[in-house]
């Protein structure tokens, strides 16, 4: 992940977090774990050669996954 993505990357995630009122951190926080992710991802291949791939569809399944826990604790909350 090259620092030219990280700005479409926030849009991305803004545009799905916003729905839940989302900080701006929250975002960044996103793109961090999928660039920490990508680079590790580089790490693993040069030590056990073995591919691991970071997609778009893997970013947008990061934020889904997160509003999915954030609505179960909000839920749990409220009972």
């Amino acid at each position: 992940m090259d620092a030219a993505n990280r700005p479409s990357m926030c849009i991305a995630a803004n545009t799905f977090l916003c729905a839940a009122q989302i900080t701006e951190a929250l975002a960044q926080m996103c793109v961090v774990i999928h660039t920490s992710v990508a680079k590790t991802s580089e790490r693993y291949y040069a030590e056990l050669r073995r591919r691991y791939y970071t997609t778009p569809k893997s970013y947008l399944d990061l934020i889904s996954l997160y509003l999915q826990l954030l609505n179960e604790k909000r839920w749990v909350r409220s009972v």
